[in-house]
């Protein structure tokens, strides 16, 4: 077993590269493999997107692709993927090594911006790495600031992580340092998510703009691609030109997404809420209440009684 890999994790290993390092080829662009990271650019105009893997990266099927290339290639912008072969955190020497080559080479000055993406484990990597190019722009959704117990001591998630990485050595460790370096970044989050709101206060600054949203959960990019929102709610971020009155407008088709939905009820309910829970869900659509709703209906319904 990987030494920083849950066994679960490497039950569903997904190391196919192949068909990135070919395209990379025929673009023209860069393949360079560590040991635990693969870093592949594509070359491209107006802007680079530096894009960095999630947890669930390893567990995706089919060839792999970097974070957010299809965005990227689709609008003629550069692409710079950092994507796993072993979710350690970006803690490898090896690879902030390399892009610390690639921004001396000039790779990131050469382009007239430059966006860093991520989430989860991702976003910690947009917010880390913006160092690399100072005044970006960074993107992160869920984003954790450090794992470690002198930054973070409210993280008690992620335990093997934090047990089998060295969290001592302060190079390239800490988000909330170097997040100061971005011109401008964009935070979303779910602030009923007690670490990520945590982690969130850790990343602050004039630059800085929370989305804080409840019940987007922490997989706030499929919550997002549920209501039909998510391509241009991250290009109008990649870009820094998303504002918060377009944010909240964005946020209104939330309430024609079922998922959400049952979230915001499932947590009034779970408030005591019940009579609220019942007008809402009676004055639902009938082809919108799915088998998670009608159940919640008949807990609810329970749950009233007993009180």
């Amino acid at each position: 077993m990987n030494e920083f890999s849950s066994k679960k994790t490497d039950d569903h290993k997904n190391l196919n590269f192949e068909w990135i390092k070919q395209e990379v080829e025929t673009a023209g662009g860069s393949f360079h493999e560590t040991e635990r990271h693969v870093i592949a650019h594509f070359p491209g105009k107006d802007r680079l997107l530096v894009s960095f893997d999630n947890l669930s990266s390893l567990r995706s099927e089919g060839a792999r692709k970097p974070w957010g290339h299809d965005l990227a290639r689709g609008l003629g912008w550069g692409s710079l993927g950092v994507m796993t072969k072993a979710n350690d955190w970006f803690r490898s020497t090896e690879l902030s090594d390399h892009l610390t080559v690639l921004r001396d080479q000039g790779l990131f000055s050469s382009y007239p911006a430059v966006s860093m993406y991520g989430a989860s484990m991702g976003g910690y990597g947009a917010c880390l790495f913006a160092p690399l190019a100072p005044g970006c722009t960074v993107v992160a959704f869920a984003p954790q600031s450090s794992l470690s117990a002198l930054d973070a001591p409210f993280e008690k998630r992620y335990r093997y992580a934090r047990r089998s990485l060295d969290w001592s050595t302060p190079e390239w460790r800490d988000a909330a340092q170097s997040l100061p370096a971005a011109g401008k970044a964009y935070l979303v989050y779910d602030p009923t998510v007690r670490g990520d709101l945590l982690h969130a206060r850790r990343l602050h600054g004039p630059q800085v703009i929370h989305f804080a949203w409840p019940d987007l959960t922490h997989k706030v990019p499929p919550s997002l691609k549920r209501m039909g929102i998510l391509k241009p709610l991250v290009q109008g971020m990649l870009e820094g030109s998303m504002t918060t009155t377009q944010f909240h407008k964005l946020l209104r088709a939330r309430m024609a997404t079922p998922v959400y939905v049952y979230r915001m009820l499932e947590r009034a309910s779970a408030k005591g809420h019940y009579d609220l829970v019942e007008r809402v869900i009676s004055g639902l659509p009938a082809d919108f209440t799915n088998w998670k709703i009608r159940l919640l209906r008949r807990q609810n319904r329970r749950n009233s009684n007993t009180v």
